[in-house]
């Protein structure tokens, strides 16, 4: 499995058992994708053996990685479409206006929206019914 996200500071390659920052080599091993989510942390599992304990790294928030690299628990992250309705000034007055956005869960959604869209006030989010993205 190879595959790569991005930081607001680094770039991390997932190249086999070998995970690169920047492209320096930090960890050696089998390596879990516990949690690749844009908008949120990552945090990957790097075990070397039966007689050593698994390495836990956890970077800061992820800005940028496809959507065929996302993983949660191991496995690609399902996501579902949600819909956030929000304010935002503009000309001196509030606008209410609609956004449709890819995620996991709610909370997911809103950590990708308000990473990208910090000023702006949710006012709510809704899930499209029956609504899944790959």
């Amino acid at each position: 499995m190879k595959y790569e996200f991005h930081t607001s500071k680094s770039c991390f390659l997932v190249d086999n058992n070998r995970l690169f920052k920047d492209g320096d080599l930090i960890a050696e091993g089998i390596i879990f994708p516990f949690q690749v989510l844009l908008g949120l942390p990552a945090i990957l599992i790097v075990s070397h053996s039966e007689y050593c304990p698994p390495q836990f790294l956890k970077t800061d928030t992820i800005t940028s990685v496809l959507a065929a690299n996302e993983y949660l628990d191991g496995e690609t992250a399902k996501k579902y479409l949600f819909e956030i309705s929000y304010k935002f000034r503009a000309d001196q007055r509030d606008q209410l206006l609609h956004f449709l956005i890819p995620g996991v869960d709610t909370e997911h959604a809103k950590s990708i929206f308000a990473h990208f869209l910090p000023e702006a006030v949710i006012e709510k989010i809704t899930q499209q019914t029956g609504k899944s993205v790959a």
